[in-house]
């Protein structure tokens, strides 16, 4: 479990959320006609266990908020349900739903999240730049591009504005794991430090 999923300390990394969104037991989607689509991905459980809210967030703010009845889902089962009555948004808006614990079990308190899924009620806007485009120039040692000045032999930025830069550079250092030191076979570690694949600089 700690490759990836958990910080030497054991708390959790991204990965391990990721990793119980992908193992979810309930698929929650939208079903292409305007509604709603659950799936009990349980092998022997129904869903009779679940409750299931939604809310509604524009610009990340909730706006509004339910509950949501779920028919009786044997395992492996499908329901479309008709969406939420939501209000009308002006803005970019996404429709949250959750299946949480209905009552107490014994690996976890009622309320406890065990699925989620959202969907874009209203999508993001994206403003489309305008007007012509900024051409480059070059003198002997700099390229120009707009406010920005590249140093023209090595790409790296030289200034923005009236701000002379000292460019951002690669620069990184991958600490090797037991799978690079090999308990099996020829380790790999000693090669890419032979080629310098531990220290990659600009």
């Amino acid at each position: 479990m700690a490759d990836g999923l958990l910080f030497p300390d054991r708390t959790p990394s991204p990965g391990l959320l990721e990793y119980r969104k992908v193992v979810a037991p309930v698929r929650i989607e939208s079903n292409g006609e305007g509604g709603l689509r659950i799936t009990n991905l349980y092998d022997m459980s129904d869903l009779d266990h679940l409750t299931f809210d939604w809310r509604l967030e524009e610009e990340g703010e909730p706006v509004a908020q339910g509950n949501i009845a779920v028919p009786h889902l044997a395992a492996g089962q499908t329901a479309s349900l008709p969406s939420p009555e939501l209000p009308s948004v002006s803005h970019e808006a996404w429709l949250t739903i959750r299946a949480t614990l209905a009552t107490r079990q014994l690996w976890a308190s009622a309320g406890h999240e065990v699925a989620w899924g959202q969907i874009a009620v209203a999508p993001m806007s994206i403003d489309t730049p305008t007007g012509a485009m900024s051409k480059p120039s070059v003198d002997h040692e700099r390229v120009s591009l707009g406010a920005a000045v590249f140093d023209r032999r090595s790409g790296r930025l030289a200034g923005f504005a009236d701000l002379d830069l000292d460019g951002p550079c690669l620069d990184l250092w991958r600490a090797p794991i037991d799978n690079d030191r090999s308990f099996a076979g020829e380790p790999v570690e000693p090669e890419w430090r032979r080629i310098g694949l531990h220290r990659l600089l600009h």
